[in-house]
């Protein structure tokens, strides 16, 4: 299953990163009063994105997909279908299996993988696009367990969920640009013009003023404040 889903989502990955970037394009292109150039580079994605757009849908049409979610329904629908079963023995420590009894544990592992990044922000060497990116995944895994136990957490849990919500954002106009700034240099040489380096320039800017929002916006949710929130919420469990 697992397989499968990565193989999917890393078509539709494909397919968005070129939506972003064309839309972001386009924007600039209206800023500018469209130069031809940046005309050509947005045709040049939109071919791109067709290609990418092909290659999903095959993969959706397929009967290997058609197989996937077939299978992946039924263990879905299945009341019991790959679970363990607990029982307690006389004599033996219980095993936690609970939600009550794991997922306190699993929205603090969640929370330390966030937080050993503030470490790389007592430097002066400003964070790698790749160590961003990283965070960015984290941050992901930290808000869908946030997630899964919102209605258990009451107010502390969604006022923890805004606060990560904010440096999300921010880490994805990060990303964005990062992509959109990769698929540039990537280009054909016939492509390489000074308007095409004037955008490429702006995507530079980007970056910069999301690492300075990061500065704000990752102390503020690991501020002793959330950390109280986390805590009340995991409380109420």
């Amino acid at each position: 299953f697992n397989k499968a889903m990565k193989h999917t989502s890393t078509l539709l990955g494909k397919v968005r990163d070129l939506d972003v970037a064309r839309k972001k394009l386009k924007k600039f292109r209206q800023e500018r009063q469209n130069p031809p150039e940046l005309a050509e580079l947005d045709a040049h994605w939109r071919t791109a994105r067709k290609q990418a757009r092909y290659a999903l849908l095959s993969w959706l049409d397929s009967k290997k997909y058609a197989d996937f979610i077939a299978t992946f329904a039924h263990f879905c629908q299945t009341v019991g279908k790959g679970t363990q079963e607990y029982r307690f023995e006389p004599g033996e420590t219980p095993t936690p299996y609970q939600v009550r009894h794991v997922v306190p544990s699993v929205l603090l592992e969640r929370f330390e993988h966030v937080r050993c990044f503030e470490t790389l922000l007592e430097t002066d060497k400003p964070m790698p696009e790749a160590i961003l990116h990283l965070l960015r995944i984290e941050c992901k895994y930290m808000r869908y367990s946030l997630e899964f136990a919102e209605h258990l957490l009451g107010q502390p849990g969604q006022e923890l969920l805004a606060l990560l919500k904010q440096l999300q954002e921010d880490l994805g106009e990060l990303n964005d640009a990062a992509v959109s700034r990769s698929m540039l240099e990537r280009l054909p040489a016939s492509l390489d013009t000074a308007s095409v380096k004037s955008y490429a320039e702006t995507q530079y800017e980007v970056l910069d003023q999301m690492r300075d929002n990061l500065t704000n916006d990752l102390p503020g949710f690991l501020a002793i404040e959330s950390r109280y929130k986390l805590a009340q919420a995991i409380a109420r469990i």
